[in-house]
């Protein structure tokens, strides 16, 4: 019995070696393709995008006559995914938020749409034609996963998603096959490739052993998206998002009190009748995820407001316990430490 269980520790950790050697590699590669990448760039037209130093390129964007001679089901995909980076090139502006100008540049930059379901791919600046890639995009629909067995996972999470394995961003479809109005879209397309960047400019934080894996990086990427909302929003936001935090604080409060901090989160709470300041909603599921979206952000700020000495710990037990109630690939599994490989950054 000694000998088969030295036999397990020894091939555990001949895996774990494995994982973290593969780890390693794929997050030197991204480091070194973002690192010539910090500069803040600008917009000039919904086409091109330029950057302020002198060390940068103008990028182009493609266009439909760049790829009319790959399949119409490829056309579509690239279609929606080019009219999500100009919604998001749009968002940067009007928000005039460094970090998000500097996110759709790179997208530009590094970005290669793949179609495994055609086999098509193509870059996504047309400088980029014969160039470097190193950040994939895919464009996945219901029931492509019986076709791409990858896609699975992505099917699954309902939702748009950044994979630090595969360093590439996946902009999913959801159950309810109607694709979210531009702007949430672009948001949450922002979202990700804001985890794209984080993982790539902090690869050794993201080999988290905590017993949160992720939940770090969630908070990150959630406070990043309220920044650009807020801002595109205004005081319509920012009345929804008091409105949220006047239910909430009580509550917290007579949590913290009984000895249990965190929140539920009871639907009943959700403030469905008021307006986020965005453009109305295509359907009920889009509308319930920005919704849940501004009443997790009210949590974390009236953590923040009410316990500043330990908020970032309550914040981060909110995101995991948010994550492991509404998607079965986050991490939930204290005891399992295998993050990145099998968590997905979702929203």
């Amino acid at each position: 019995m000694g000998s088969m269980a030295d036999n397990t520790t020894k091939k555990t950790k001949q895996l774990s070696r494995f994982k973290l050697a593969l780890l390693l590699f794929v997050g030197l590669i991204s480091v070194f393709v973002v690192a010539s990448s910090v500069n803040t760039p600008t917009t000039e037209d919904t086409s091109k995008v330029e950057s302020t130093s002198a060390e940068e390129e103008t990028l182009t964007l493609i266009t439909k006559s760049d790829y009319k001679d790959m399949p119409k089901a490829t056309q579509a995909r690239i279609g929606e995914l080019i009219t999500l980076h100009k919604e998001a090139q749009r968002i940067a502006e009007e928000t005039n938020n460094a970090h998000a100008k500097r996110l759709v540049y790179n997208m530009l930059k590094f970005g290669i749409f793949v179609d495994l379901v055609e086999g098509e791919s193509i870059a996504l600046a047309k400088e980029n034609a014969r160039g470097r890639t190193s950040l994939t995009f895919y464009v996945v629909n219901q029931g492509d996963e019986k076709q791409v067995g990858l896609f699975q996972k992505y099917v699954e999470a309902d939702s748009s998603v950044y994979d630090p394995l595969t360093h590439a961003v996946a902009i999913v479809e959801p159950s309810t096959q109607k694709h979210p109005s531009n702007t949430y879209g672009a948001l949450v397309l922002l979202h990700e490739l804001f985890h794209a960047h984080d993982y790539a400019s902090n690869f050794f934080y993201y080999l988290d052993d905590s017993d949160m894996p992720g939940a770090a990086q969630e908070r990150k990427a959630w406070l990043f998206q309220d920044t650009l909302t807020q801002k595109l929003g205004g005081e319509t936001y920012k009345s929804l998002k008091r409105a949220h935090k006047n239910v909430v604080r009580p509550k917290l409060r007579a949590n913290k009190n009984s000895g249990h901090t965190l929140l539920s989160t009871p639907v009943e709470y959700y403030l469905f009748h008021r307006s986020d300041g965005l453009p109305a909603a295509v359907d009920g599921d889009e509308l319930s995820r920005r919704v849940t979206f501004v009443f997790s952000i009210a949590i974390l700020e009236v953590l923040e407001e009410e316990y500043p000495k330990e908020a970032v710990k309550l914040q981060d037990e909110y995101m995991h316990k948010l994550y492991c109630t509404n998607s079965s690939l986050f991490e939930c599994d204290a005891s399992s430490q295998s993050f990145p490989t099998s968590v997905l950054f979702i929203f």
